[in-house]
């Protein structure tokens, strides 16, 4: 109409979302939480919210697509021809953002016809251009390519799956994309390979320390049907990935699983493996988690099952989470043999049981000790690259022995090392922190550093911030 102009309209803000729950449901916490997640599913789109949020009243909860939702973006889907359809579904399995080279590959279109429907999906909003990558596009919404998905058989999107794969494989596609259009198109595969493949793809992510990618991919493994022996193995990898990713809580659920399959199989290597993943990497957890040590003590009546190495750092981790209960001479006697069956090779094993007995026997009586075992492990660490390996030895050591400067060094390293991006992580900067500002004699400061420290350590590291917290306390 002559005269008319389009208006643009920006989503609701976080605040504007979590006002109109309020409004719908009350002013609860707990439907507090709920709006953020409505905020987080709908990207503040009014439309959206709204559903979402009817969804909630009727007791549906925000883990679905409303159905409105889901039936008014299949009628404009619909309505599209049939390649701008097939490009769009899979452009949906791909992802919010996606490739037009492979979607094109895989909805079996020529450039021309790839381009064509590019244009009629772009006219139509389904779908934007990435800003500098002239290949790539993204939905206008998350919940654009969810309704596309759920509106199709469940045999057609393994095959979609199953075809991406296929075009990933051809085209040295990134492993990690590759691993989750494989658990998508499993039925089609070899479960057996499936397991494989996703297993090599999440250990080589645990190397480049990407563990969240890591975890995702296990716990969608485990939820397969597995064999019962490689479900305990993916349990406990998945425990790994998420100790390693500071996320210790979540480990607890699988280990209980794995530990338990391990008992009614006699599987002593599965039981030892679950046995230090509830460990974790901090003793400060013996506090917090009475089941830990008889876990271990499980674990160590089955040593004839177990290869070396492996009892090495079962009594290892054993006597250092002891080491505010048992006898010095005990831990000391315990983790001496730890060191003796690891072997003298200069292995992560080695870095391990030693940085264990360091904390298992630490105190004045043993520095002598203390200061060769800090040069096998600093020497270590070189070797192998690891600047930590534990949640707060290498700061510890260094506090007790008044080393301010080099103290503030390794919080220096830290700040400038990349890897350091866990919650975990920024706990230790700002606990050293607080530390470097003790030996400076900036008390306010340390006070300061401390207190946001505190709060970062949520479980498990909560009761080593506590220890740090008190350690930097006496001295103020």
């Amino acid at each position: 109409h002559r005269g008319a102009y389009r208006i643009g309209l920006e989503g609701l803000r976080s605040e504007e979302v979590v006002s109109l729950a309020t409004d719908a449901l009350g002013a609860d916490p707990e439907d507090a939480a709920v709006a953020e997640r409505v905020w987080a599913m709908s990207e503040g789109q009014p439309l959206f919210a709204t559903e979402l949020l009817r969804d909630v009243r009727r007791g549906v909860g925000v883990t679905q697509l409303p159905a409105t939702v889901a039936s008014l973006v299949r009628t404009r889907v619909d309505r599209l021809p049939i390649g701008v359809s097939r490009l769009v579904s899979a452009g949906a399995a791909l992802g919010q953002e996606f490739d037009l080279r492979v979607a094109a590959a895989v909805a079996e279109l020529d450039t021309d016809r790839a381009l064509d429907s590019v244009d009629t999906a772009l006219g139509a909003e389904l779908i934007h251009e990435v800003e500098g990558r002239p290949d790539r596009f993204r939905f206008s919404h998350q919940l654009v390519p969810a309704a596309v998905l759920d509106a199709m058989t469940g045999a057609r999107r393994v095959r979609l799956h199953g075809a991406i794969v296929h075009e990933l494989e051809a085209n040295d596609g990134s492993l990690t994309d590759i691993a989750h259009h494989l658990l998508e198109a499993s039925p089609l595969y070899d479960l057996a390979e499936v397991a494989s493949r996703v297993r090599r793809t999440a250990a080589i992510a645990i190397i480049d320390q990407q563990y969240d990618t890591a975890a995702e991919l296990l716990a969608r493994l485990s939820a397969l049907s597995l064999g019962q022996r490689e479900h305990a193995e993916v349990l406990n990898e998945l425990a790994d990935a998420y100790n390693r990713a500071g996320r210790q809580p979540q480990a607890l659920e699988p280990l209980a699983l794995s530990a338990e399959a391990a008992r009614q199989n006699g599987w002593s290597d599965i039981l030892a493996a679950a046995a230090l993943g509830r460990w974790g990497q901090s003793p400060y957890r013996a506090s917090r988690d009475r089941s830990v040590a008889p876990l271990l003590d499980e674990a160590l009546s089955h040593e004839a099952g177990l290869d070396p190495r492996t009892t090495a750092r079962l009594l290892a981790k054993r006597a250092a989470f002891t080491l505010f209960v048992d006898p010095l001479a005990d831990r000391d006697r315990m983790s001496a043999r730890a060191e003796q069956l690891v072997g003298p090779e200069p292995t992560p094993e080695r870095l391990e049981v030693l940085e264990a007995r360091w904390m298992a026997i630490a105190c004045p009586a043993t520095a002598l000790d203390l200061d060769d075992i800090d040069e096998e492990i600093d020497e270590i660490r070189k070797q192998l690259g690891a600047l930590t390996t534990d949640a707060c030895a290498p700061e510890i050591r260094l506090y007790w022995k008044g080393e301010g400067q080099t103290l503030a060094g390794l919080a220096a390293d830290l700040k400038d090392d990349p890897r350091q991006r866990r919650e975990v992580d920024q706990w230790r900067m700002t606990a050293l922190d607080g530390m470097a500002s003790l030996f400076a004699g900036e008390f306010d400061a340390a006070r300061l550093h401390t207190d946001k420290a505190l709060p970062l350590g949520r479980e498990p590291w909560g009761e080593a911030g506590v220890v740090v917290h008190g350690l930097s306390l006496i001295h103020i």
